[in-house]
């Protein structure tokens, strides 16, 4: 089961933050928006939201 399939099953709806180092810097990052964390799976960094609302 894939990282993202896993942290969906808890509740999250996650996507898989772009590798930072250049470039990307005009867009704002994902966590900043509210109710979003970022978590780290097999040193992979997503941002999740719960999913439900």
């Amino acid at each position: 089961m894939s990282a993202i399939k896993k942290l969906d099953a808890l509740g999250y709806y996650c996507r898989k933050q772009s590798g930072g180092g250049g470039g990307g810097t005009d867009v704002a990052p994902i966590n900043t928006m509210a109710g979003w964390r970022t978590i780290k799976m097999k040193g992979v960094k997503y941002s999740c939201t719960a999913n439900r609302d």
